[in-house]
């Protein structure tokens, strides 16, 4: 691919104030001297000046003896340039020059074109034949410093979208065409030396001559965390490319838009390419929907929004109520607040924006009160803000569990985990990284188990939880049929939020008895658990169960110990989260970036993600 990211980088490069001429890796190595003319490479491309009427070409010989002449002979396949059918050689000259002309009213700015010389008679010592493509690169001018934000690397690796600071140029014939100086080289907050390369300059084009249909264009990052270099590119820019009409394009929302100095793309709709034996394989990026640029000298509003929860009370009518701490962005006009039971942020916002969602609505920072339903579970606290014009600008939440019906749970320690649903997607080894997360018992039914946003906390991988509470229910009321039932893990890694059980958990959950499913079970799938000489409980969960894309696959084996013995066997959750010598900080970077496991991160994104197109 080597060659390939060079012609393409040349191809955007800035215009020279007069012609250059770069080759990838085709220095001639000497062979035996003899008469003739040669060419010093064989293949390379030569920018030439729309302001000039010709660029020269190098010819040289082995013997400078006497005045000689030799012939040239070119292929030019747009028939647009003037190639001399000889070069001359003076005296004791060893190099000359000869001339190719070309009228610039005809010559297209950005477009290769392929020309091969040959001359005649030639020598072994160099090349008989030089092909190379010529280009007149347009000239970009730059418009200071843009902030970027990333959201294609996000995608893979658990590192925030941290906005940084770009050199951001604008094409001088096409007012609207920008491109962004090296944003994947060494002003990315998350690269170190040898993870990029220094030797070219990189551009991300990006056509918003259409503020309306903005396009990220195909491009190659010069960025390589361990499997090759990074490409990017937008969802319209390759169906584009594809044939598809732009009309179809943006029907099926895939164009970013230029609003007010600030470009964005909708959620899901550009891709992060990495290389493999037969191209490149495409994944959906910008899943974060953070990807963002904002033009030098843009200001940008404050229309953020804050919720806390504050507690419950019940009113002198007996209304039940949720109080919320509130802090509103500077350039909030006016917020709707409300209580929902659920977590769906997007239908809790957008009944709250449509008024099916019964709101509060205030006009400054401070303590809210809102009615809810008596009811148990987990509630969503939401603020909606807007402009001075009454448009949507965000929203903020906090999440809180209500149960009125009494103290369903109570906190009875914590859970050593070492995950079996999880980990070994990342083909790490599940007992290498365990770490724990507080674990509470249901009131009700003694023996049924849950695990505290088992994977929020100091889950290595925290950073894909979705927003809201994800407590995952064990059943071990018989400790000789434990089971866990289908359920939600709040992790994301690309496709939904992923889906966990266990085999005796699942056959439950489809309606059969504890007979049926035994009958059906050998004693590999069974889920036990016993009391350790701690009098912690260990509950083995051997046949796990993950959804990644709406088919169940089995991944491993669990084993979670809740530490409920007396004296010093119950441990805070703040213990460390590796049985290694490095510390739970330390892990995290090294698999949330790309230290040592990148390489395993990204053979998890191509093990069990979908490519959804080829390149």
């Amino acid at each position: 691919m080597k060659i390939f990211k060079s012609s393409l980088l040349a191809l955007l490069a800035v215009a020279a104030a007069a012609m250059t001429s770069c080759s990838d890796d085709n220095n001639y190595t000497a062979g035996v001297e003899s008469d003739g003319a040669y060419f010093g490479e064989s293949a390379s491309k030569i920018e030439f000046s729309i302001d000039e009427t010709s660029f020269p070409v190098t010819v040289s010989r082995t013997s400078a003896q006497v005045d000689a002449t030799v012939s040239i002979t070119a292929v030019d396949e747009s028939g647009l340039f003037t190639v001399p059918t000889s070069a001359t050689f003076n005296g004791n000259e060893l190099t000359t020059t000869i001339n190719i002309s070309y009228n610039p009213d005809d010559i297209e700015q950005d477009v290769n074109y392929p020309i091969t010389l040959s001359v005649s008679p030639s020598t072994e010592y160099g090349y008989a034949t030089y092909s190379f493509t010529a280009v007149s690169p347009s000239p970009w001018t730059s418009i200071g410093k843009c902030t970027y934000t990333d959201d294609f690397i996000s995608t893979f690796y658990n590192v925030p979208n941290t906005p940084y600071q770009v050199e951001i140029q604008q094409n001088d014939l096409t007012p609207g065409l920008y491109r962004l100086v090296n944003p994947y080289g060494k002003g990315y907050p998350y690269n170190e030396p040898g993870d990029y390369d220094t030797s070219s300059d990189y551009y991300m084009v990006i056509d918003a001559t259409n503020p309306d249909r903005v396009v990220v264009e195909r491009f190659l990052s010069g960025m390589d965390w361990g499997e090759g270099e990074f490409m990017m590119w937008s969802f319209a820019g390759y169906y584009l490319n594809r044939g598809m009409s732009p009309d179809d394009v943006d029907a099926k929302g895939y164009y970013g838009t230029l609003e007010n100095g600030i470009i964005t793309w909708p959620k899901g709709t550009l891709f992060v390419g990495l290389p493999g034996d037969n191209g490149y394989s495409l994944y959906p990026a910008n899943n974060n929907g953070a990807a963002r640029i904002v033009m030098p000298g843009v200001v940008l509003s404050d229309y953020s929004a804050q919720v806390d929860y504050a507690g419950r009370k019940v009113d002198v009518d007996e209304n039940n109520l949720l109080t919320a701490d509130v802090t509103l962005g500077d350039d909030v006009a006016k917020a709707r607040v409300a209580a929902v039971l659920g977590q769906d942020i997007e239908a809790i916002a957008e009944g709250i924006i449509d008024g099916t969602i019964e709101s509060v609505e205030i006009t400054a920072s401070g303590v809210v009160e809102l009615p809810i339903d008596k009811a148990d579970g987990i509630y969503t606290i939401m603020v909606v803000t807007y402009d001075d014009s009454g448009d949507v600008q965000e929203f903020g939440y906090d999440f809180v569990e209500i149960s009125f019906s009494g103290k369903q749970w109570k906190e009875v320690g914590s859970a050593e985990i070492l995950d079996g649903w999880i980990i070994p997607l990342f083909d790490v080894d599940p007992s290498d990284y365990i770490w724990y997360a507080s674990v509470e018992e249901n009131q009700e039914t003694p023996g049924i188990y849950r695990i505290v946003n088992m994977y929020g906390g100091d889950f290595v991988d925290a950073g894909s939880m979705l927003p809201g509470i994800y407590n995952i229910q064990i059943n071990a009321v018989d400790k000789s049929f434990v089971y866990v039932q289908p359920q939600q893990t709040g992790l994301d890694e690309g496709f939904g939020n992923i889906t966990i059980a266990d085999l005796p958990g699942y056959y439950v959950s489809r309606g059969l008895t504890q007979a049926e499913i035994i009958s059906r079970l050998d004693d590999e799938d069974y889920s036990t658990a016993s009391v350790d000489s701690d009098g912690n409980l260990v509950i083995s969960i051997n046949a796990c169960m993950t959804w990644l894309s709406g088919t169940p696959s089995f991944i491993g084996s669990s084993k979670i110990t809740i530490e409920t013995g007396d004296g010093t066997a119950a441990k805070s959750v703040s213990r460390p989260l590796s049985r290694s010598s490095m510390s739970a900080s330390e892990l995290q970077w090294r698999l949330g970036n790309h230290a040592i496991f990148n390489t395993t991160r990204v053979k998890r994104a191509e093990k069990f993600l979908n490519a959804v197109a080829k390149y």
